[in-house]
């Protein structure tokens, strides 16, 4: 039999199991008390490690199902997910018949979820299990609350240890529709990102589609509202893992989303801050107050670019946080001092970095000539942390003129005034590189 027959049959025998444990859901007598919407894609060995540790530790007493959606995953996924499947009741496995983006996967589990109440958790991940079921006691308590939101704790998990909270609430804050503005507030004031909560189903299915142009956790905070109260704790439930125990690489979506969603963000704020006002009779922003709410957003954003420009440095795009460094001047969140200091910083890496990828992209090239580079040692150590295989020389300029000019290499110069000169004794000048006028770029000189 051949490997796509195999796999036909495997992808038939899944799209009948998912079948199966929908109707069995529908027909269950007991309902669990909270669903744990589980999502994952490619990431097999985190998901196992986030089963096993899960499993262990349990919810206490309180009555759970895990709701396990597979994005079409294309490595092991699918075979270690239905074995722990079979082994553990409480695991329902969904796997979807294509890749169908990480926020409508989370919505399909959503909607799956058969749970009094029901809880995000990414495959690399963590939760806290007794601040759930501490939540959860309080959702029992509190049946006009729709949704549970709490700040979610930042945890390194090679050294076992908390890295702080990603932002704070003193005490428990409750919302309710007539103050949807002091909500707004509440969450521009604190810059609160409200993805971390636990929603109570009934409300949630009722609610719950994927927005379109505005990020989606501000734009369900006003549409919990029509719903019934909103809640913020000040204990941890979750737990975002910045380093894993697994130890392998791996892409966070909080870091890709700071650098993709800027403008995400801010429509879902407009969504919530228009809707606050519409809560309180009015059609939207009053046109005496749009001046102050636009500022108010743009701070807010701003703390977010100033997220992304350490994302951008540490993933070496410095010629991306420079161009963001202009983002926060328009924002007017930076002093001119600073915004100096911060390009002047970013001069070397960015020249480094602008070197490398052009010479990557010319294919037919063979060496990276510096040719009287100030500080060339220097310049060499961070091309190589850049590309370690990248051929480098040195050379001066006299002794280039004097000799054969290299027919397939980039010459990479300080001044303009060096560049020149190659390309009077004959080198291709698009091959001439001068740091001086490639930092004028960049706005550095």
């Amino acid at each position: 039999m051949s490997q796509a027959t195999d796999a036909a049959g495997a992808d038939a025998m899944v799209s009948a199991n998912n079948h199966e444990l929908v109707k069995k859901a529908a027909a269950a007598a007991v309902r669990p008390a909270l669903s744990i919407c589980l999502i994952t894609y490619n990431r097999v060995q985190f998901l196992e490690s986030l089963l096993e540790r899960l499993l262990a530790t349990g919810m206490a007493d309180l009555n759970y199902e895990i709701v396990l959606c597979d994005n079409c995953s294309t490595d092991t996924t699918m075979a270690v997910a239905t074995r722990w499947a079979e082994q553990h009741p409480q695991i329902r496995y969904f796997r979807q018949d294509h890749n169908v983006g990480a926020l409508n996967n989370l919505l399909t589990a959503y909607r799956l979820a058969t749970g009094t109440y029901a809880i995000y958790l990414a495959d690399d991940d963590l939760l806290i299990p007794e601040a759930v079921v501490e939540t959860v006691r309080y959702l029992e308590q509190h049946p006009e609350v729709v949704v549970a939101h709490a700040p979610w704790e930042m945890w390194d998990d090679v050294a076992k240890q908390s890295q702080g909270l990603f932002y704070r609430v003193e005490e428990t804050r409750l919302f309710t529709r007539g103050e949807a503005l002091e909500l707004a507030n509440f969450v521009l004031e604190r810059h609160i990102f409200p993805e971390i909560c636990i929603y109570r189903t009934a409300a949630l299915h009722q609610m719950y589609v994927a927005p379109s142009a505005g990020f989606w956790a501000f734009v369900y905070l006003a549409v919990c509202l029509n719903f019934g109260q909103v809640v913020f704790l000040s204990r941890p439930f979750y737990r975002s893992v910045t380093r894993h125990s697994v130890g392998l690489a791996r892409v966070q979506m909080g870091a890709e989303d700071v650098l993709s969603k800027l403008d995400s963000y801010r429509a879902g704020l407009e969504v919530l801050i228009n809707a606050a006002f519409r809560f309180k009779g009015l059609p939207g922003v009053p046109a005496s107050q749009i001046e102050t709410v636009q500022r108010m957003i743009r701070n807010f954003i701003a703390v977010r670019v100033q997220v992304a420009i350490r994302f951008l440095k540490q993933g070496r795009n410095f010629t991306a946080a420079a161009q963001y460094l202009s983002r926060l001047q328009v924002a007017g969140a930076i002093t001119e001092e600073q915004l100096a200091a911060e390009r002047q910083q970013l001069a070397g890496p960015m020249l480094g970095q602008s070197i490398v990828e052009l010479y990557c992209g010319i294919s037919m090239l063979s060496e990276l000539v510096l040719c009287d580079v100030e500080g060339a040692q220097s310049s060499v150590d961070l091309l190589r942390v850049l590309k370690p295989d990248l051929p480098v020389r040195l050379a001066s300029l006299e002794s280039m003129l004097a000799g054969e000019l290299p027919g397939s290499a980039l010459v990479l110069t300080s001044y303009a005034a060096q560049r020149e000169r190659l390309i009077e004794a004959g080198y291709p000048s698009g091959l001439v590189v001068s740091e001086q006028e490639l930092l004028s770029v960049f706005g550095v000189y």
